[in-house]
């Protein structure tokens, strides 16, 4: 049997009297709310880590660091990105595995 994550978080609030005080969509919205952080952190582009506590940690795998290289220089050759963008890209992955290095 599968469990959706909307049925999960129904069934645990339901479950919990100690969160009788807020509403279940106050509830939902509370649950949701780190993973829609890291959602919105990995898709800016600044390759930051993420740690959420007690939870774990999220980083940026440098393989793909490596992969993203490489399609900028291809997309600059097939000139469907700008040299201004190319070179902000680049050196922020650069910037990243520089740092990666130091820890």
């Amino acid at each position: 049997m599968i469990i959706t994550s909307k049925e999960l978080i129904e069934e645990y609030y339901n479950q919990e009297k100690r969160f009788s005080s807020i509403s279940l969509d106050e509830f939902k919205l509370a649950c949701k709310a780190q993973f829609e952080l890291v959602k919105k952190e990995m898709g800016n582009g600044e390759l930051r880590n993420i740690r959420l506590k007690y939870f774990g940690n999220f980083v940026v795998y440098p393989g793909r660091v490596k992969h993203l290289n490489e399609r900028l220089d291809k997309q600059k050759i097939d000139g469907t990105i700008s040299d201004h963008d190319h070179d902000k890209l680049k050196k922020m992955y650069k910037d990243y595995e520089l740092e990666r290095k130091k820890d």
